[in-house]
Order: structure tokens, then C-alpha cells, then sequence
């Protein structure tokens, strides 16, 4: 997860709140028992031109 703006609250499996907040990256395993916290963005999400470029929804959400 990617935060451009706001917070995101993710919460795994018998494990969290995490918080990330604006510019923080973040992102739980996949059996959702382990968060991790990233100190720079991946490529990957960096340069998606659909994420960056995407108009928000009502929710404030650029990806459906």
C-alpha cells in the first residue's frame, strides 16, 4: 500500500492496526500475519502511470 494522501489503517490476521500515513508504503504477507513496513516506494508502484495519473473516486480512491 502506497498512502499519497491521508492515513490507511491495514489489519491482518490477529494482528494490527498498522498505520501509514502520507508517503509511507506498506504492506501485509500474504497469510496476513506479518506487516512490513517499507522505507522507499517500489519501482513498480513509483512509476505506474494508471496509479499516479488515475482520478480518485468519492472515497478518495484511485484504483478500483
Amino acid at each position: 500500500m502506497l498512502v499519497r494522501d491521508g492515513t490507511v489503517l491495514l489489519r491482518g490476521t490477529g494482528i494490527g492496526p498498522f498505520e501509514l500515513n502520507k508517503g509511507e508504503v506498506g504492506y501485509l504477507d500474504p497469510t496476513g500475519t506479518q506487516f512490513i513496513r517499507l522505507g522507499l516506494v517500489p519501482v513498480f508502484l513509483d512509476r505506474d502511470r494508471w496509479l499516479r495519473d488515475g482520478e480518485p473516486d468519492q472515497y478518495g480512491c484511485a484504483v478500483r
